[in-house]
């Protein structure tokens, strides 16, 4: 049969309409596919003469179109945050990724009456800082912050969070950066639906976050925490809803809370000035000689898993067996401790102390206790000629935190 040339060309203008809808296809271009689909079913009904075809060409239409539709909306979707993936910007219900929503109460302010002074566990004073404490504590008399470990088991970090570390609160539609500087006992749960109180919000920090304006100090409900690693807001500066990120998701950089030498020199620097009392006794340990009391209180209050010792030469010995020690012609860092004498054992070593700052040329600024009688700080000198810069004997090493 010899075939219609009219039909011949319809044919082959469908063939080409075909052929252009899959290369559009495979380059995921939605708009022109759907133009695309317009333009092969218009070649087709050229060709498709009878009723019953054309009906089924307009289905076949009608479905690839929905097809499209349906990849383009999931296409779409698949960018937007879910509840699971970012949480509630608001008091919490749901906590963002790596944060946790947890019980707080507020203290401390003109309004509140249980709070005399300021003074914090890592801090002469609050005043002025955005502050909050973690809470377990068993009581006002337990002696060991690392007994206030409720934030940090909500956020699974296994252990208290060390002192200085910040956590981003979210609460009340707005957000701050605050750094732990105090520890607490705590209370019954709180909120709704009740949450374990978890965390103290000194009163400037809760103003900050617009949940007493009035300073009452006594506010409590529930807060998002969340560890991150940016400075402390401060109190001038302006809250407002936690900020958020182009996918529609609150973004912070989460950090470690492993200690950080920076965190060793300045709860250092913070003791600077502390006196002993008489036969050397200071507040970081027993009646003795206490450089490296001082040493191990500091590490200690930075995250650093280390008991009290008594003896410079034992923290050295702490360092091989738990951590890493340099000798001396090496390059110490902030908040390493250096160490002065022969060596580690009995009758060698003299004198420990933190390693404050490290110059280009090689000198170094300590902050050590028992030095003067006091928490004193060492004038920059050359690790290599200890003893001619007036200190108590020749560096013998490093010990690293």
């Amino acid at each position: 049969m010899t075939e219609d040339p009219q039909q011949g060309a319809d044919h082959s203008k469908v063939t080409d309409r075909l052929a252009n809808l899959a290369r559009l296809w495979r380059a995921g271009n939605t708009a022109k596919q759907a133009l695309g689909i317009a333009q092969a079913v218009k070649a087709g009904t050229l060709l498709i003469k009878g009723k019953v075809l054309f009906w089924v060409a307009v289905v076949v239409a009608a479905l690839l179109a929905l097809l499209v539709a349906t990849v383009a909306i999931a296409a779409f979707l698949g960018g937007m945050p879910t509840a699971t993936q970012c949480g509630s910007a608001s008091a919490a219900t749901l906590a963002p990724a790596g944060g946790a929503v947890v019980g707080a109460s507020e203290y401390g302010g003109p309004g509140d009456k249980n709070t005399n002074g300021d003074q914090g566990s890592f801090i002469a004073h609050l005043t002025g800082h955005m502050a909050f404490a973690e809470l377990g504590l068993s009581g006002p008399s337990d002696p060991s912050w690392r007994d206030a470990h409720k934030l940090a088991d909500a956020l699974g970090t296994g252990k208290a969070l060390p002192p200085h570390t910040t956590l981003q609160i979210t609460a009340n539609g707005h957000s701050v950066i605050a750094e732990k500087l105090d520890t607490g006992a705590g209370g019954p749960p709180v909120g709704s639906p009740p949450r374990e109180r978890a965390i103290d919000l000194w009163y400037q920090t809760a103003a900050a976050l617009g949940l007493d304006t009035a300073n009452s100090g006594q506010w409590s409900g529930l807060v998002t925490v969340r560890i991150v690693n940016l400075p402390a807001s401060s109190l001038t500066s302006s809250t407002g809803p936690s900020p958020v990120a182009a996918g529609g998701c609150a973004t912070t950089a989460t950090a470690s809370v492993t200690a950080s030498g920076s965190t060793i020199v300045q709860i250092a620097q913070s003791q600077l000035g502390t006196q002993e009392g008489a036969n050397n006794c200071n507040p970081y340990g027993p009646c003795e000689t206490w450089c490296s009391d001082f040493l191990t209180w500091v590490w200690e209050h930075a995250g650093v898993d280390i008991p009290r010792l008594g003896y410079s030469g034992d923290v050295y010995k702490w360092g091989q067996t738990h951590s890493q020690v340099l000798p001396a012609t090496a390059t110490p860092a902030p908040g390493d401790a250096v160490e002065f004498g022969t060596g580690p054992n009995a009758h060698e070593s003299e004198h420990v102390g933190i390693v404050e700052q490290v110059f280009p040329n090689g000198e170094i600024t300590m902050i050590s206790g028992n030095w003067g009688n006091e928490v004193g700080r060492a004038q920059p000198f050359q690790p290599s000629q200890a003893t001619s810069s007036g200190m108590p004997g020749p560096v013998y090493g490093y010990v690293v935190p």
